[in-house]
C-alpha cells in the first residue's frame, strides 16, 4: 500500500530523472565534457594556450583547438605560451595540465623552448611526451608507462613536478603513477608541448577551458 512518503520518494525521482535527461540532451554530441578532477594536492592547474610562434608547420590553432593538416610534419611539436620553471619557494613548484585528444597518434607532455618549428622533438633530449601508443619519449630513448591512450575523445594530464624532478601522467583520470624522475626536470624552462605522429591528420587537441 503507497503512503504519502512513497508518492513524495516517487515524484523526487522523477523529476530528477527528467532534470538529468534535459541536461545531457544539452550537451553537443561529439564532444568530451572535461571532469573536475581536482589537481594533485599543491600543484598549480596551468590552463594553457597554444603559442602560434611555435607551431609546427601543417598544424592549425583555432582558439582553444589545435588540428593536424594535411602535409604536417610528423612528430614536429607545437608548444603551449606557459613557461614553467622553478622560480617558487620548494614545494611549489609542481604544474599540472590536461588536454583532450581525438584521432590518432598523438604525443603530450613537456619540452625545452623549440626554436626550430620542424624539429622532430618526440625522440630528442628537450622533450618527455607520452604517445598514443603510451610510451615516454625522453633523451633520445623510450619506454611503455601505460596502455594504448590514443582513441576518440580522451583526456590526457600530466604533473610536472619541477621540486622533486618527476614527470606523472593521466589518461581519461587514471592514473599512471610518476612516469619518470630525473634531475634535469628540475631545472631550466619547460613549455607544454604537442604532437601528432604519422597518420594523424584531422586529429586535434583541445584545451580545457578556464
Amino acid at each position: 500500500r503507497r503512503t504519502p512518503r512513497d508518492d513524495d520518494t516517487h515524484n523526487f525521482l522523477a523529476t530528477t530523472s527528467r532534470l538529468l535527461c534535459n541536461l545531457y540532451a544539452l550537451i553537443p554530441r561529439g564532444t568530451y565534457m572535461m571532469s573536475t578532477m581536482i589537481p594533485p594536492e599543491g600543484a598549480v592547474h596551468v590552463i594553457d594556450q597554444f603559442d602560434s610562434a611555435k607551431c609546427a608547420p601543417g598544424n592549425i590553432i583555432a582558439g582553444e583547438l589545435l588540428s593536424c593538416g594535411q602535409g604536417a610534419t610528423p612528430y614536429a611539436t607545437v608548444q603551449g605560451k606557459t613557461k614553467l620553471t622553478k622560480d617558487k619557494p620548494e614545494g611549489q613548484n609542481k604544474y599540472y595540465f590536461e588536454v583532450v585528444f581525438d584521432g590518432l597518434v598523438g604525443g603530450f607532455g613537456v619540452s625545452f623552448l623549440n626554436q626550430n618549428q620542424n624539429k622532430v622533438n618526440i625522440y630528442n633530449q628537450d622533450s618527455y611526451l607520452m604517445s598514443g601508443y603510451g610510451d615516454l619519449y625522453y633523451n633520445g630513448a623510450s619506454k611503455k608507462i601505460a596502455p594504448n591512450v590514443s582513441r576518440k575523445m580522451t583526456k590526457l594530464a600530466c604533473l610536472l613536478d619541477m621540486d622533486n624532478g618527476q614527470l606523472q601522467f593521466w589518461h581519461d583520470d587514471v592514473d599512471f603513477g610518476i612516469a619518470l624522475t630525473e634531475s634535469r626536470l628540475c631545472d631550466g624552462e619547460y613549455y607544454i608541448t604537442y604532437t601528432f605522429g604519422k597518420g594523424a591528420s584531422g586529429a586535434t587537441f583541445k584545451l580545457a577551458s578556464s
